[in-house]
């Protein structure tokens, strides 16, 4: 007998492949690998902060004034997938907001939304650490620690220096 759904998950989402062992030892035929199922896991922290998350803000002085801009992680989602290979898919939803302050009230309009993306092979380091090397854009690769609860990733914007420390919640059943 398998182990309960959740170990299942958590072995599945780490890359070890669940065969039950008792279908090995009933035959002289080879057991053919189970394939892992896709999980999907819903983007709930930048840092130690839930979203949504403020992770820019800047001025833009026309000459007449000076606008302020802020840049919030609002959402987003990494999907897992196994064998034959590890791969992942990433999705970080952004919106930059016009800030500006009237009568000591903020207010916040929305000046653009952006989505990072990004697909990719995973393989795994010594520690059983993820090493994510993009698909879709060469040379950009991230990294990323599973955890029971979810997965700790450091996302690196394609085109910029910037990383983010994102949090991939697992939804308990």
């Amino acid at each position: 007998m398998l182990a309960s759904p959740n170990i299942r998950r958590v072995v599945s989402t780490l890359g070890v492949l669940v065969v039950p062992a008792l279908s090995a030892c009933e035959s002289d035929q080879p057991t053919a690998p189970t394939p892992v199922v896709s999980e999907t896991l819903n983007l709930s922290q930048v840092g130690a902060i839930k979203l949504p998350a403020r992770v820019d803000s800047f001025d833009i002085d026309t000459g007449a004034s000076t606008l302020h801009y802020e840049t919030w992680v609002e959402g987003g989602s990494l999907t897992l997938t196994g064998n034959p290979s590890a791969h992942y898919a990433v999705d970080v939803k952004l919106t930059t907001y016009s800030v500006s302050v009237v009568d000591g009230r903020r207010s916040m309009v929305v000046a653009g939304r952006a989505r990072q993306y990004d697909r990719g092979v995973i393989t795994r380091d010594a520690s059983g650490n993820f090493e994510m090397t993009s698909e879709y854009i060469s040379p950009l690769s991230h990294t990323a620690r599973p955890l029971i609860s979810g997965v700790q990733m450091a996302f690196r914007i394609p085109g910029d220096d910037v990383v983010y420390d994102l949090f991939y919640r697992r939804e308990p059943d």
